[in-house]
C-alpha cells in the first residue's frame, strides 16, 4: 500500500479519505510493515521466498521515498545474505520444483542483483557479488512472458 499511494494521482478518490499527503500516508503504511516485519522476526528467523519479496518491496519504497539511504544499505545486505543462504543464486531449473516457484526464485534473485547494482552505482563502491558466483539464468531468458503482466509497478498489487 505504501508504494501504491506513491503512484496514485494527488486528486485520486482513494486519497480523499485521508488528511495527510500521499507521502505521509506511504510512510504510515511503511511503518506498519516495519512493525509487522519486526514481529515476524521475533517469532521466527526462518528464511522464505515471501520474506525476500517483502524486503524487495521495502527496498522499492525506500528508493522512492529517499528518506533513509542507510536503510537501503541494510536491506541490500540482508537480501544478499538471505538470497545466498536460500540458494537463490543457483539456477532452480536443476531441481525438481514447480515452474512458478522456480520463476519466483529467479525473479527474486535478479531483483536482488538489480538492487545491489543500483546501490553500488549510487555510492561508487565495489560489488558484493561477482557474476562467477551465480549460476541462475537471467529471468527474461528463462521466461519472457513473465514480465508481460508487469507494465506498471502497481500491477503487482492487483
Amino acid at each position: 500500500m505504501a508504494i501504491a499511494t506513491h503512484y496514485l494521482p494527488v486528486q485520486h478518490h482513494l486519497l480523499e479519505k485521508f488528511q495527510e499527503t500521499h507521502e505521509e500516508i506511504g510512510l504510515k503504511f511503511f511503518d506498519v510493515s516495519t512493525t509487522s516485519l519486526q514481529r515476524r522476526n521475533t517469532e521466527s528467523r526462518a528464511y522464505s521466498l515471501e520474506l525476500v519479496e517483502l524486503m524487495l518491496v521495502r527496498a522499492h519504497f525506500l528508493t522512492l521515498s529517499k528518506t533513509d539511504s542507510e536503510e537501503i544499505w541494510h536491506v541490500r545486505g540482508e537480501l544478499i545474505t538471505i538470497g545466498t543462504a536460500m540458494g537463490l543464486h543457483r539456477d532452480p531449473g536443476k531441481w525438481r520444483m514447480h515452474r512458478d516457484v522456480a520463476e519466483r526464485r529467479r525473479w527474486a534473485w535478479w531483483h536482488i542483483i538489480l538492487l545491489e547494482r543500483s546501490v553500488i552505482k549510487q555510492s561508487f563502491t565495489h560489488t558484493y557479488l561477482k557474476d562467477s558466483q551465480m549460476a541462475s539464468i537471467y529471468v527474461w531468458k528463462a521466461n519472457n512472458y513473465f514480465f508481460a503482466s508487469f507494465r506498471h509497478p502497481t500491477a503487482l498489487l492487483l
